[in-house]
């Protein structure tokens, strides 16, 4: 498709992106306490609960030419 002459300047890359971990959604997680228990009674770590935004990822970026004999 390309000259011959032209294929030695040609570089072909690519980048993809891998999930290693996604972050947890604790939504749907429940607390269970003693139908008498007030909301303010309960510790406020067991009902807050920072999580990450983003998933951890690793970014891969491949770059290759034509093999020059």
């Amino acid at each position: 498709m390309y000259p011959d002459d032209q294929v030695n300047f040609i570089w072909f890359t690519d980048e993809k992106l891998f999930t290693v971990a996604a972050p947890k959604y604790p939504q749907n997680d429940r607390l269970y306490v003693p139908v008498t228990t007030k909301k303010k009674q309960v510790a406020a770590e067991h009902l807050l609960r920072t999580r990450p935004t983003f998933s951890q990822s690793v970014m891969v970026s491949v770059g290759m030419s034509k093999q020059l004999r």
